[in-house]
């Protein structure tokens, strides 16, 4: 078929398609003017990047570490049911958690990146306007205060947990005192002797050392221990601390940081830290921890089998973690073997000055650490008190305009149906042409039939002309 016949049959059921296409049209524009109404509001928030002055920095000091996807932990954290528990809470509305409710109302939020910023997209759709707006200020509201408690929570448990060691360190400092005031009463004697001074100097710097380091190793501790239990509720499996301390490769690493760290406090009682043989050894020293830490890592990885976002930064932290406990044990075995070398000296001692010694030594370490705790107490107060959500919020939802809901888009909703009606009737009319099997003209004969055709009785028309068969009606 030409394309002037294809149009003869549009035109020959012109009627058919233009009916369709106006019927759909109308159902279409009366269906939309029945509907409920949709309204949506939304809202933007600045997702800012929280590592560099966060309590991982003071913890993880000089050791490295993997960048954190904020945006993508931020957009999980939004689709929480836990949040949006919260969330409905603020709004007064009774949802019990994991309720077909609750599930109904948190998938009406659309949480979505702006993709190149650091911006997040929130917005929800109600029939009720001013629910829209509500819930998604209450969102991003009870999103602001999760982050700020949960910034504000390594800090806090950084500072009970010094907190309790001040009390027993402060229980040790009036033993120690007395006992060296006892002792100064009922032997009479006043200070130890300039050798003994020199051997307490360097004792205490010893003990305190060592007492700080066991401090940061009890604190690395407590968080691994959190970030472990995470991430088994994360892929369903339990990775035990001892599986990687335990590991051949990470056991030869720490025992050369035990053998560096040793030689390191050695080389720092007869040079300075500029010195070319100090700054040699700390690279050294560097360079393990580094190794140390690629190896947790790959002990770690090997362990689990998910790769979301959190599971990601959850490895990433807690291979930094082991490394620094590995470290810290090195470190604190090595001050360990320095002590007892330098308590050996006190041997040449006599009897009275030794205990003398000794007690003045506790009372100094006891000082040295308590004063070091406050000050770690105060840092961590001041730590907490200055961590923020690292939330900004741009823009707060708006009451939306009642008079352009996102559904439904009546104008848009007809142009459809009214494409579509026309289409229909064009198929329609090409099928009724199809099946047409009516003989009409000459050639139709000729076609079906195989006869010739030897005379045809013309229509006469009003204005005198004639036709000899045509599918078109007259």
């Amino acid at each position: 078929m030409e394309l002037v016949e294809y149009i003869e049959i549009l035109k020959k059921y012109w009627y058919l398609i233009l009916g369709l296409m106006i019927i759909a049209a109308v159902v279409a524009g009366v269906v939309s003017s029945l509907m409920d109404p949709i309204y949506e509001a939304d809202a933007k928030i600045l997702v800012r990047d929280k590592s560099s002055s966060s309590l991982d920095s003071m913890l993880f000091g000089g050791m490295g570490g993997q960048a954190r996807n904020e945006i993508q932990n931020s957009v999980e954290i939004l689709k929480s049911r836990s949040l949006i528990h919260s969330t409905s809470k603020m709004l007064n509305l009774d949802y019990d958690l994991g309720s077909p409710e609750l599930a109904k109302f948190g998938s009406n939020f659309t949480i979505q990146p702006i993709q190149g910023t650091d911006f997040i997209r929130i917005s929800y759709q109600s029939k009720d306007p001013v629910l829209a707006r509500d819930a998604v200020n209450a969102l991003v509201n009870s999103f602001v205060e999760t982050t700020l408690v949960f910034n504000r929570e390594e800090a806090r448990s950084a500072r009970n947990f010094i907190e309790e060691q001040l009390s027993t360190i402060e229980e040790n400092l009036s033993i120690s005192e007395e006992s060296l005031k006892e002792f100064k009463s009922e032997e009479r004697v006043l200070d130890p002797s300039d050798e003994a001074k020199a051997i307490i100097n360097r004792l205490t710097t010893l003990e305190v050392a060592r007492s700080e380091a066991t401090v940061s190793k009890r604190e690395l501790e407590a968080k691994m221990d959190k970030m472990l239990t995470q991430l088994g509720r994360e892929t369903n499996t339990y990775i035990s601390s001892q599986v990687i301390a335990t590991n051949p490769l990470v056991t030869n690493i720490k025992s050369q940081l035990i053998a560096k760290e040793t030689e390191l406090q050695v080389l720092l009682e007869k040079s300075t830290p500029t010195s070319r043989e100090v700054v040699s050894l700390t690279k050294e020293i560097e360079a393990l921890k580094e190794q140390l830490n690629q190896q947790v890592e790959k002990i770690v990885t090997s362990q689990t089998e998910t790769t979301n976002p959190i599971y990601q930064q959850l490895i990433a932290s807690i291979g930094e973690a082991q490394s620094g406990i590995t470290a810290l044990e090195a470190r604190i075995s090595a001050l360990s073997e320095l002590t007892k070398e330098v308590e050996k000296e006190f041997d040449i001692l006599p009897d009275k000055e030794l205990e003398l010694a000794r007690r003045t030594r506790d009372l100094q370490v006891s000082e040295n650490i308590y004063t070091m705790l406050l000050q770690k107490r105060e840092e961590y107060r001041i730590q907490e008190a200055m961590q923020s959500a690292n939330i900004q919020k741009v823009d707060m939802a708006i009451l939306p305009n009642l008079d352009k809901p996102v559904r439904p888009k009546t104008k848009m909703n007809i142009a459809v149906a009214a494409f579509l009606g026309l289409f229909l009737g064009a198929m329609l009319a090409f099928l009724f042409e199809y099946l047409d099997n009516t003989i009409v003209t000459k050639e139709d004969i000729e076609q079906y039939l195989g006869l010739t055709v030897l005379a045809a009785i013309p229509q006469i028309t009003e204005e005198g002309g004639a036709t000899y068969g045509s599918k078109k009606k007259k």
